[in-house]
């Protein structure tokens, strides 16, 4: 935990947050500042500066098994793309 994390205080309830999940690796809360309604962060327990920061399992729980960090992506997930008929 770092002490001047923002998210750090949030994971320990030293800040309120209107939190939506929270399970071993994660913690999700809705963004004071939303750019959207409903926008949500999804931070991990561990301190980490950035995504590059991350373990790889945190990557994975986060992104639902994606791997967002520019690795390769299994495109299964993905709806096919319709084709016009010719």
């Amino acid at each position: 935990m770092s002490q001047d994390c923002v998210f750090c205080k949030i994971i320990e309830g030293d800040i309120p947050a209107a939190t939506l999940l929270e399970n071993d690796a994660l913690v999700s809360f809705l963004d004071i500042n939303p750019v959207n309604p409903g926008h949500a962060l999804v931070v991990p327990r561990r301190h980490a500066a950035s995504l590059l920061e991350m373990q790889d399992d945190e990557v994975s729980e986060a992104d639902g098994g994606r791997q967002a960090r520019g690795g390769r992506r299994d495109a299964s997930h993905r709806q096919p793309r319709l084709q016009h008929p010719e």
